[in-house]
C-alpha cells in the first residue's frame, strides 16, 4: 500500500469505536485542527515538496485547498473562535531561507492579507484568543524565541516573555 509512506486524517467515534478515514492519496497531513463550530478540519498538507493549508468537512467531503495560487509554503493555521477566519504562517522563500510572517484570511481562503510582515525575525505559531480579539504567537525579534500578543488587526504588539529560555507554542 503506497499510503504507508504518508500520514492521513482519521476520525473515530468514541462510543462505537467506529473509524473513518477522511483523507487519502500521495500526501501527508500535519497539525489537524477541528473548527470551533465542529463542521471542518483545518490542516497542513504536504505534497510534492509543497506545504499548504486545506480544509475538509468532518464527513470527509469537500477537501479544499485554501490558497491554490500561492507558490510559497503556508502552514500552521489556527481557527478564530467563530470559525470564520484563519491565522497562519506564510513563508516568503528566499533561496534556502524562509521569511516567516503572519497572514490572515477568511475560512474559505478568500481575503488573504498580511497581518505581521517579516522584519528580520521568524513569526510563527499564531493562535487566536478564545474570544478572537487577540493573537498570541512566537517571535524571534528579540534574538530569542518569545511569546508575543497583539490585537486581531495586528496592532498593540507586546512581548509576554523575554528571557533566555526558548518560549514557543502558545
Amino acid at each position: 500500500d503506497q499510503d504507508l509512506n504518508y500520514s492521513h486524517l482519521w476520525m473515530m467515534t468514541i462510543a462505537t469505536k467506529e473509524k473513518k478515514r477522511l483523507t487519502e492519496g500521495a500526501f501527508s497531513v500535519q497539525t489537524p485542527q477541528w473548527s470551533p463550530d465542529g463542521k471542518k478540519f483545518l490542516f497542513t498538507r504536504i505534497h510534492a515538496g509543497k506545504m499548504g493549508l486545506w480544509t475538509v468537512n468532518i464527513d470527509g467531503a469537500e477537501l479544499t485547498q485554501l490558497l491554490p495560487k500561492a507558490n510559497t509554503p503556508h502552514f500552521d493555521g489556527h481557527w478564530s473562535h467563530d470559525s470564520k477566519r484563519i491565522i497562519f504562517v506564510y513563508d516568503i522563500l528566499q533561496g534556502t531561507d524562509g521569511k516567516l510572517q503572519l497572514d490572515i484570511m477568511n475560512a474559505d481562503g478568500s481575503g488573504q492579507k498580511n497581518l505581521l510582515p517579516h522584519k528580520g525575525a521568524f513569526e510563527e505559531s499564531p493562535r487566536f484568543s478564545r474570544d478572537g480579539t487577540k493573537i498570541l504567537w512566537t517571535s524571534t525579534r528579540n534574538k530569542n524565541q518569545d511569546i508575543w500578543l497583539m490585537d486581531d488587526d495586528g496592532k498593540n504588539q507586546k512581548a509576554l516573555t523575554n528571557d533566555l529560555a526558548i518560549d514557543n507554542s502558545p
